[in-house]
């Protein structure tokens, strides 16, 4: 039996171990970032009454989950940064 030679279709993964935190949060965004709009692709997908139908409930369901999830998103972004704020004028206000 011949076995055929089959192209990877994803990249190697990068060892994150040595990136700077800045490093990290551009190499994983991208990433995620491009995850999460074919996703959203997806779901826009839903919509075309050819082949799905649909309820204005059942509507309403998925884009309040959408609206939740990205509340909860800018939240801890904003926690993120205050924390992040808060330590670094306890270590540079001691100096």
């Amino acid at each position: 039996m011949e076995y055929k030679k089959i192209t990877p279709f994803r990249k190697p993964k990068r060892k994150t171990t040595g990136f700077t935190p800045e490093e990290k949060f551009y190499h994983y965004s991208g990433i995620r970032v491009k995850k999460l709009l074919r996703l959203m692709k997806s779901v826009g997908n839903l919509s075309d009454t050819r082949y799905y139908s649909y309820t204005p409930n059942q509507k309403s369901v998925i884009l309040k989950a959408i609206k939740a999830s990205y509340t909860d998103m800018i939240k801890n972004g904003k926690k993120n940064q205050e924390i992040l704020a808060q330590a670094k004028e306890k270590i540079f206000g001691m100096m």
